[in-house]
């Protein structure tokens, strides 16, 4: 998840938009922006209608970790070694030089950015924290994984414990 660093110095003049990077691996119409009547996703459903929605999206790799090493660098994942499913485990392997994945990128352009683990108990489940890359996620891409650290955290108590809800900071 990334969100605008409201609170942060900016570093540009350019308005921020909030943005939802994956967030899982096998989505289907889960939000009510795709015609799902069981949930509700205000938030998610009006950066829907504002933004770009991609209902025909194609991958490259056959497998997930393949795909979302490729995704997370924009390149394919044949160029940085990546291609085998779950390969490269416990083999300390880095991307190639000044290879970049996306949440190191959303960091030079002002965003904070989050792979959440801890979160409040009113949830009533926790992050996983997965990447799930074939290489080994760099220390610099994830500004935190808890809740509580979250730049909008002080208006963490009015958000809906709802998948999706909640997560565009001051609206």
């Amino acid at each position: 998840m990334a969100v605008p660093a409201d609170e942060l110095p900016p570093t540009n003049s350019r308005r921020r938009t909030p943005a939802e990077g994956p967030a899982a691996a096998r989505r289907g119409p889960a939000l009510s922006c795709d015609g799902n009547q069981a949930i509700t996703t205000p938030n998610l459903d009006r950066l829907a209608a504002e933004g770009v929605r991609y209902t025909r999206a194609y991958t490259t790799p056959p497998v997930c970790s393949a795909s979302r090493s490729a995704f997370m660098t924009g390149m394919y994942q044949t160029t940085i070694g990546a291609q085998n499913h779950r390969s490269h485990r416990g083999e300390s392997f880095s991307l190639p030089d000044g290879v970049k994945v996306v949440p190191e990128r959303l960091n030079e352009a002002g965003y904070f950015c989050t792979n959440l683990t801890t979160l409040p108990e009113s949830f009533g489940f926790q992050g996983t924290g997965k990447t799930d890359w074939n290489f080994d996620p760099p220390e610099t891409g994830f500004q935190t994984g808890r809740w509580e650290d979250l730049p909008a955290r002080g208006r963490a108590g009015s958000i809906p414990p709802r998948f999706g809800d909640g997560f565009l900071p001051g609206r």
